[in-house]
């Protein structure tokens, strides 16, 4: 009875509205889309992974006023976060989206996608939990723990890399509604008048392996920073020669590594960073620390004051250290 009074009330109040009035034109752009709607060149290639996946990326080579092209520019890769996809970085305003504002900061940035989202719902998980984007830069959530994982495996070259940072992305009725469950994971940075534009495009999917991996590695108690556990035990010996996953080893992690968290997530904890990561890292590695009170999961990725609090501050890192 609940659910119809909800829908009886959502229903009521679409009557009598003009529909399309409500309708922002980014809704309906994908990746490419939004890139050509802002006047942005774009291009999207496919990597394919060593278990057969078709991961399609998309990129951004110059900036808006940026003429020819320059072969040394330094690149920066968005890698989305769980349930999210390379459209995320886009969404807002272009002075606002992270893939617009390294573009128009002059890097070469690249978007890729992991399995099972919107973009790569062909093939299978096959408990590879890495793609293959060689060069990852910049992550959230997600990627952050894929790039420590590739790196402790060897399975990234650390002379690819300069710089390791990591992002720790209609109706009135509807719009109000959905504006308090983004406010409890986007927090108070984040916009609502675009939040059509935001329930378009997430969430994304991803594949089921995917979410559990990412599961076991929040749990704290059975957890940690491991390898993919499997569901029983003959299983894992045959795949790691012992009933438990083992941990990955951070110490073969020797790119420098910027970091940038707030301890006011509702989604993720600073317990596994602080626990886990960071006194696992080889001496030397981290450089920067830096936590953002006031923010929360995805005002890092959708905040308005992200840009000047955040993006400027990495774009500062990245170009010391590329000098």
């Amino acid at each position: 009875m609940g659910l119809k009074i909800v829908f009886c009330l959502l229903a009521a109040t679409v009557a009598g509205l003009d529909l399309k009035s409500l309708y922002l034109p980014e809704q309906g752009l994908d990746a490419m889309g939004l890139i050509e709607y802002w006047g942005y060149e774009g291009e999207e290639y496919i990597a394919e992974t060593e278990d057969g996946w078709l991961l399609p990326i998309h990129r951004i080579p110059r900036g808006i006023n940026e003429t020819g092209s320059n072969p040394n520019k330094p690149v920066v890769i968005l890698q989305h976060g769980l349930e999210c996809a390379s459209d995320n970085f886009l969404l807002n305003l272009p002075h606002q989206s992270p893939g617009f504002v390294f573009a128009d900061a002059g890097y070469d940035v690249w978007m890729p996608n992991s399995r099972g989202n919107t973009y790569a719902k062909n093939k299978y998980y096959n408990s590879y939990i890495c793609d293959t984007n060689e060069d990852l830069a910049i992550g959230q959530s997600i990627c952050d723990l894929t790039a420590y994982a590739q790196f402790s495996l060897g399975l990234l070259s650390q002379t690819s890399f300069d710089i390791l940072t990591a992002l720790t992305c209609v109706t009135p009725a509807e719009r109000e509604y959905c504006a308090q469950v983004f406010y409890w994971f986007g927090g108070p940075s984040t916009t609502t008048n675009v939040m059509p534009i935001y329930t378009n495009h997430i969430p994304a999917g991803a594949s089921t392996a995917t979410v559990q991996k990412y599961c076991q590695s929040g749990n704290l108690e059975t957890g940690g920073f491991k390898w993919y556990k499997y569901p029983t035990a003959a299983e894992n010996i045959a795949r790691y020669g012992q009933e438990e996953p083992p941990y990955y080893n951070l110490t073969k992690m020797e790119v420098p590594l910027y970091l940038y968290s707030t301890p006011e997530d509702y989604l993720t904890t600073l317990v596994q960073l602080e626990d886990d990561i960071l006194p696992n890292l080889a001496p030397g590695v981290l450089q920067e620390d830096n936590r953002y009170p006031g923010f929360s999961h995805m005002d890092f990725l959708w905040g308005l004051n992200a840009t000047e609090m955040v993006y400027n501050k990495v774009i500062d890192d990245i170009n010391a250290d590329y000098e």
